[in-house]
């Protein structure tokens, strides 16, 4: 298809997905020797522009032709529209009052391991393992969009970091109930469970809400080991004399080795139940020159 022919197509089926009659409008002008295809919607206050020249490129390809480059539009245009939403959005948000963001309170268990300069761009709490991280969710389709507390936000608000923080859980737990899933350990001897959220992306968040690590202990009998798998899941594995913090551990250095890109942490932890405490599993180096 020659280009003239490949504009003209072009702009037809456009015209076709983005009518007039829903507020869009679609042209070609022309600017420093370039053709650019605009779409714009002036009542949203939306414009997005591309080189033609580019996207005939793009329908030169051979898995590619006139309606992978209008849905390539498509998809661009959507982007623009979900950046304005995300902007009207947070306009309407006073990022330093407390009563308007209380309800998008969110927190999210992160990596504190070689993670520095991310926790100190904001607040958080350290854990026997990560650290939660709350933050500002706005909603945008089937995701959301964070903006990290800061110190100066915080202050702003009126309330100490432990309210915060227990609203932010409150908020979490409320949106994405925990899911905990039993797996099938009879070599070992032991009882074990998966815990992460029933939400689609799925987080490890999930193992510290409250009531979690408690519910954990009655379904297991007795106290567990706390494995990090990665930033989505933990496994909880009952203790008995077949498996030790050892053993687990040196599996969690593979299984992060494998995922460099998802681990939590290089640490297996404990909960005992008759104190409700979660701490970190002492290593066997540690433990011989205790003794």
């Amino acid at each position: 298809m020659e280009y003239q022919e490949f504009k003209q197509k072009l702009l037809e089926e456009l015209k076709g997905v983005f009518s007039q009659e829903q507020g869009y409008e679609v042209s070609e002008q022309n600017g420093q020797g370039e053709d650019f295809l605009k779409v714009r919607h002036p009542g949203k206050e939306m414009e997005a522009a591309m080189p033609m020249s580019s996207l005939y490129r793009i329908s030169e390809f051979p898995e590619h032709d006139l309606h992978s480059v209008v849905e390539l539009v498509q998809e661009t245009v959507q982007g623009a529209e979900q950046v304005l939403e995300v902007s009207e959005k947070i306009r309407s948000i006073d990022m330093k009052s407390y009563e308007s963001v209380k309800s998008l309170l969110m927190v999210e268990l992160e990596r504190s391991e070689q993670n520095g300069a991310f926790l100190s761009e904001g607040i958080y709490e350290k854990q026997a393992f990560g650290a939660l991280v709350p933050y500002v969710s706005v909603p945008l389709g089937e995701g959301e969009v964070r903006a990290r507390i800061t110190p100066d936000m915080l202050e702003s608000y009126g309330i100490t970091q432990k309210e915060l923080m227990e609203q932010a859980m409150g908020n979490t737990q409320t949106a994405k109930p925990p899911r905990i899933i039993k797996y099938d350990m009879e070599k070992t001897g032991t009882v074990c469970y998966g815990v992460t959220d029933q939400r689609r992306g799925m987080s490890a968040t999930a193992v510290m809400y409250p009531g979690v690590m408690e519910e954990l202990r009655q379904k297991i009998g007795s106290d567990y080991y706390v494995v990090p798998l990665n930033q989505r899941e933990v496994i909880a594995i009952g203790k008995n004399e077949n498996i030790t913090a050892d053993t687990l551990r040196k599996a969690l250095r593979e299984e992060n080795r494998k995922h460099p890109n998802e681990w939590m942490s290089s640490k297996i932890c404990e909960y005992n139940g008759e104190e409700k405490k979660l701490s970190v599993c002492k290593t066997e180096k540690t433990r011989k020159q205790e003794r």
